[in-house]
């Protein structure tokens, strides 16, 4: 309002004085610059032998001026026509209002007269300021009536606001303190319309004279360099971000205060913060010069939301939407120089945000307690850069989570960071992983919720180092600093997530039916708390799983924990570790007739698991019957706590084998259908002990005749008695089919097969008895097409009927030509027999063991023809 006022008042007057002054005059006072006015040109209209007619109005013009200020009145020259001045003889923009008390030029251009008349404002006390203007312009009115929008609120450098002095370099350069109140700011404390050295300001911009005259403490530190700053450094050349807004540049392309700050901002959407050229809010302005700071990676991520602890001592700029920006960690201008600009010193800074983090001080991540000279990227030793520093960097980091070491591969993940310390020529050369080590970047499906897993691109969660440890916190489940020195880790520490000791929560949340190990006889704490393993750890010292395994520096494959005496190791060779006679498993061993592993299997069963070697071949290993970590199948539940006698139902198989010998019969599919046969001894002979001492009674069928450790006789690693017999398989068959055996009814006194050719068989017939569907035994029990006629020759010991196996009569009956074991009769009858035997085949078949039945044939003389 007082403006206002001021301003009508002025016109009133200045009004009032130019229709006073301006009426022409010939008199030497108003001729001197109205030329024309003189008697002969305005009045006769006339030239003068001197100088012809003056037609042109030259009052007010710069060359009229110029012809006092030249020297012969006033030198004006430097100031007013040689510096920086108000530009004339140009056409107001729409940026400016030019009131009508400042005339233009007949063709619309500012000119001299535009604000200065010889007629303006009468002369008074401060004759110096308004001499020759058209108003007078205290406080700098005049440069307001026609710059309106540098005069608007919240968009420009404060005026008329001020509660320090002039700086006295402002006042010798030629600033005009203001009437109101000499501490004010005012237009021309920084500007002048005549005499400016730049831009018409009064003192360079390009080196930040003039902002630095009032703003000394936000200029002090000129050194780029200087490690601890408290302001940002100035004369710095920048590069701008290619289609980023242009900032100005001060000498030699270099950083100034006006390359920042803008003090006019009319256009402004929204009030600029400090005066700053771009918006500060969403880092904007900072990566113009510093973008690649801005890039992903290698630097601290920006314009993502954070929140600060409650109990946080710092405050923080916060950017939109609760987002951290540039400006939350770095200070621009401060009170209080800092490392690289930072709003506080390093820990603080960084804990903060991250306080979790900080529980890594005194731990051995922690290189001031480990490797205090060790230096990062930048050259940093952790006194230098802080706490984080050895590993991170908030800029030019080397890889993932702001790495600050040396990285060997172009693509990184977390655990080649820590490989960085964690090998044989870094600073962590004594903690290794060994070759043989727990698996890492490999894909989880369904991973837990409560572990971290490593995204990749296409959304996979890989298994990494940090998975399982978090590198900032010593002990799980104590949120405490570490001890301070240099310590061997246990499974309750080492930078774990969860603990791996007696209750391996750590390895159960991924492993969880391993954990089903637990008070089994594979559980150490009950079989044998004393035994340690590579590392010298017991069972209480390591953990439940660590008698077996340990995820770093094993000696074999599934991160194998014990002493192994081959190269390459397969899955039976650890289980022989404790299973041999001189370890701690010496009364639970296979013996030298065992059912054979290593093997190649072609068309393996998918519902158990066979060893996978280069070659993708499967191997049948230990581990294919048995499940180490499960007592009973199909019971996930703990061990009885105790050792126990394992049977058919537990011994850590992987299927039950008792009442139908599922286990066995997953692979020996047709030997499967013994069971309720009368050669499943439960149904003809329940009483019946094998040579093991294991009663049939609760066994599976198999039990009877085989044992798959310990057996007593090879091949077929057999455990009942032997009888009298001309091959090793009629003397399997007779161990049963005998006076004194379980089939003392089912014996047979004569009927072996010559095993060798007779009367008038040419030799050519040899070859014919080695017959596709019928099988021939060597004499140690070998099936082989060279080999001899025998029991199994005729007989299927597991198949009662061949032609409706699945249908056992769980009871014992008498047989017939169409079951009691017989092969298949076609196979037998025409494919077989009869290429010796001819039509007699048929009686040869069905009597074969009939004794009586042979000696009534022979006494009645029966032609073997028709026999």
């Amino acid at each position: 309002m007082f403006y206002l006022i001021l301003f009508l008042l002025i016109n009133f007057l200045a009004g009032n004085v130019w229709a006073v002054t301006l009426k022409p005059s010939p008199t030497r006072e108003c001729a001197i610059c109205h030329f024309r006015w003189m008697e002969p040109f305005y009045y006769e209209h006339r030239g003068t032998p001197l100088h012809p007619l003056q037609v042109e109005k030259v009052a007010g013009d710069e060359m009229m001026c110029f012809s006092c200020h030249d020297g012969s009145n006033e030198d004006s020259r430097v100031k007013v026509w040689l510096r920086d001045r108000h530009k004339v003889n140009i056409k107001p923009s729409d940026k400016v209002r030019i009131p009508k008390i400042f005339p233009l030029s007949p063709d619309g251009k500012i000119v001299c007269c535009t604000c200065h008349s010889a007629h303006g404002v009468p002369t008074d006390t401060s004759i110096e300021r308004v001499i020759f203007l058209r108003i007078s312009n205290k406080d700098s009115i005049m440069c307001e009536l026609c710059h309106v929008r540098q005069t608007k609120k919240d968009r420009n450098h404060p005026m008329h606001k001020g509660d320090r002095p002039i700086p006295k370099k402002l006042v010798e350069a030629g600033a005009v303190l203001s009437v109101t109140n000499p501490k004010h700011i005012i237009c021309e404390s920084c500007h002048t319309a005549h005499g400016g050295t730049e831009k018409n300001f009064i003192l360079p911009i390009s080196d930040s004279s003039l902002c630095s005259a009032c703003h000394e403490e936000k200029y002090r530190e000129t050194e780029p360099q200087r490690p601890r700053r408290k302001n940002h450094p100035l004369f710095v050349k920048f590069h701008e971000k290619h289609g980023a807004p242009k900032l100005f540049a001060g000498k030699k392309g270099t950083v100034q205060c006006s390359s920042c700050h803008k003090a006019h901002q009319p256009d402004a959407p929204q009030k600029p913060f400090k005066l700053l050229a771009a918006p500060i809010f969403d880092s904007q302005l900072c990566l113009i010069c510093h973008n690649e700071k801005g890039t992903p990676v290698k630097n601290h991520p920006v314009k993502i939301t954070f929140k600060l602890p409650e109990k946080s001592r710092l405050k923080f700029f916060v950017g939109p939407k609760g987002t951290l920006q540039c400006l939350t960690c770095h200070g621009i201008h401060q009170k209080k120089s800092f490392p690289k600009s930072l709003v506080a010193e390093y820990n603080p800074l960084c804990s903060s945000c991250h306080p979790k983090a900080f529980l890594v001080e005194k731990t051995e991540h922690d290189l001031r307690v480990t490797a205090p000279e060790e230096k990062n990227i930048l050259g940093e030793d952790v006194k230098t850069g802080g706490l984080c520093s050895p590993c991170h960097v908030p800029h030019n980091a080397t890889g993932p989570y702001l790495w600050a070491r040396k990285l060997d591969v172009k693509e990184a993940y977390p655990s080649d960071l820590c490989l960085t310390c964690h090998n044989k020529e870094a600073i962590a050369s004594k903690k290794l992983v060994g070759e043989e080590t727990h698996p890492i970047k490999i894909v989880m499906k369904n991973p837990p919720k409560d572990l971290p897993f490593y995204k990749v691109g296409d959304k996979k969660d890989l298994l990494e180092c940090s998975t399982c440890h978090n590198p900032h916190q010593w002990a799980p489940n104590k949120k405490k600093k570490g001890p301070g020195k240099n310590t061997e880790g246990t499974p309750l520490t080492s930078f774990l997530r969860k603990p791996a000791g007696l209750n391996p929560v750590l390895c159960g949340t991924c492993h969880q039916n391993q954990l089903l190990v637990e008070k089994t006889e594979h559980d150490l704490r009950v079989t044998a708390p004393e035994e340690k393993n590579i590392l010298g750890e017991d069972v209480k010292t390591g953990g439940l799983c660590s008698p077996c395994h340990v995820p770093h520096n094993a000696t074999g494959p599934y991160l194998w924990a014990r002493k192994l005496d081959v190269k390459e190791a397969y899955p039976s060779d650890l289980c022989l570790t404790c299973h041999n006679k001189e370890a701690i498993a010496s009364k639970k061993l296979v013996g030298e007739e065992t059912h054979p592993i290593k093997i190649v299997m072609k068309n393996p069963p998918k519902d158990l698991p066979f060893y996978k070697v280069g070659d993708k071949k499967d191997l049948l290993e230990c581990s294919t019957c048995h499940n180490p970590h499960q007592w009973a199948p199909n019971k996930k539940k703990k061990g009885p706590g105790k050792n126990t006698e394992g049977t058919e139902m537990s011994s850590f198989l992987r299927k039950p084998n008792l009442k139908y010998p599922k286990l066995c019969g997953t692979c020996h599919h047709d030997q499967a259908f013994v069971t309720g046969t009368d050669h499943d001894l439960r149904v003809t002979a329940p009483q019946y002990v094998n040579l093991q001492g294991k009663s049939i009674k609760d066994a599976s069928p198999c039990t009877a005749c085989h044992g798959v450790h310990n057996a007593l006789y090879e091949p077929y690693l057999w455990v009942a008695p032997l009888g009298n017999g001309q091959d090793y398989i009629e003397k399997t068959c007779y161990g049963c089919h005998s006076k004194d055996g379980p089939a003392a009814d089912k014996t047979v006194p004569v009927g072996s097969h010559p095993t060798k050719l007779y009367f008038g068989y040419h030799k050519k017939y040899l070859s014919l008895l080695i017959a596709k569907y019928v099988p021939l035994f060597t004499l140690d029990g070998k099936r082989s097409p060279q080999g001899v006629i025998t029991c199994s020759t005729c007989h299927d010991p597991h198949i009662w009927d061949d032609n409706n196996p699945e249908q056992a009569p769980w009871k014992n009956v008498e047989g017939n030509v169409m079951n009691s074991f017989l092969r298949k009769r076609l196979d037998l009858m025409e494919n077989f027999c009869s290429i010796c035997h001819g039509p007699s085949a048929l009686f040869l078949y069905r009597y074969y063991h009939d004794a009586e039945m042979r000696e009534e044939l022979h006494r009645r003389e029966i032609p073997l023809i028709q026999r």
